[in-house]
């Protein structure tokens, strides 16, 4: 119980704009989809009672540099060398490619393998995208993942028409999609939260130095399981 698991959304936006007939930047995708995903896990999660712990947090300034994220990672609620891994939700309302999600830094970690499966199972796919290691310092999982904690964003799509855009309204999104979406990362948390190994930075991936260094470093004081 004394490990955490991190599941996160950023719940800010871009400020109105100067002028026009539709001035508001609601982003129903960007990232209110992520937002209610993550209230839902939250709700399985509670009643699942699952053995290792669970942190939830809404992250602000995330569109202005991830600076929610990133003062969280320097002012961390909970160890964050007993944080074994983050999940952050993003755009899951508005698919590209049919039913599937996808995943930053897909192939930087085995977190998201765990989730790929889960996917699978639910009946719901996640697709590589060439983009994703790109997008992976987009998004607030970067702020952990600087820290070294094993970390991903999962997405119904990197890029849609109306991102960051005031057209990105709630008849926008498909509902039953993104519960879909929180179905599997319900899944996906309680697996890693029962699993008595924890995530790790994929090291025959070069990509992944900078964060297993980062990660060696957290432990360098003792172990985390």
């Amino acid at each position: 119980a004394d490990s955490w698991i991190i599941v996160s959304a950023h719940y800010d936006h871009l400020p109105p704009r100067d002028s026009g007939d539709d001035r508001v930047y609601n982003g129903a995708n960007d990232d209110a989809s992520g937002v209610a995903a993550m209230l839902e896990v939250a709700a399985v999660v509670r009643d699942a009672r699952p053995k290792r712990s669970v942190l939830f947090i809404a992250f602000t300034a995330e569109e202005a540099g991830l600076h929610g994220s990133r003062w969280y990672a320097d002012h961390p609620l909970v160890p964050l060398a007993r944080t074994i891994a983050h999940i952050n939700l993003e755009c899951l309302g508005v698919p590209t490619e049919g039913r599937t999600m996808k995943i930053t830094g897909l192939t930087l970690t085995d977190l998201a393998g765990t989730i790929a499966r889960e996917a699978k199972q639910a009946g719901t796919g996640v697709i590589e995208d060439a983009r994703s290691e790109t997008f992976f310092r987009l998004s607030d999982n970067a702020s952990l993942a600087d820290k070294g904690v094993p970390a991903v964003t999962v997405a119904g799509a990197f890029e849609y028409p109306n991102l960051h855009q005031t057209s990105d309204e709630w008849p926008t999104l498909d509902y039953n999609l993104f519960a879909s979406f929180a179905n599997v990362i319900s899944r996906a948390t309680l697996a890693i939260a029962a699993s008595p190994t924890v995530p790790q930075w994929r090291e025959d991936n070069r990509a992944t130095s900078r964060y297993v260094k980062a990660w060696r470093e957290l432990h360098s004081s003792g172990g985390h399981e």
